[in-house]
């Protein structure tokens, strides 16, 4: 698993762990994702041309008057 929140807030430190979770060595470009200029042919051609966003973690929070029941509690589950 790979939290989201950790990855846009501590973005190297989660990434080394997961290069070294994958066994790739580390290497300082996997902190400017956009900059690699190799082709991408997928729908998120566009995003991986922005650095890394962290404005989205916290959206959903707009929308929890209309979500049923406790949805924090999904949001949270498997943090651990």
């Amino acid at each position: 698993r790979l939290d989201y929140d950790l990855l846009v807030s501590q973005t190297e430190n989660v990434s080394k762990k997961l290069m070294q979770y994958i066994s790739l060595p580390w290497d300082e470009s996997c902190l400017t994702p956009e900059q690699n200029l190799r082709s991408v042919k997928t729908a998120s051609g566009i995003q991986v041309r922005r650095p890394i966003y962290t404005g989205s973690s916290e959206e959903w929070r707009k929308y929890s008057n209309y979500l049923p029941g406790d949805f924090t509690a999904l949001a949270l589950k498997g943090r651990d």
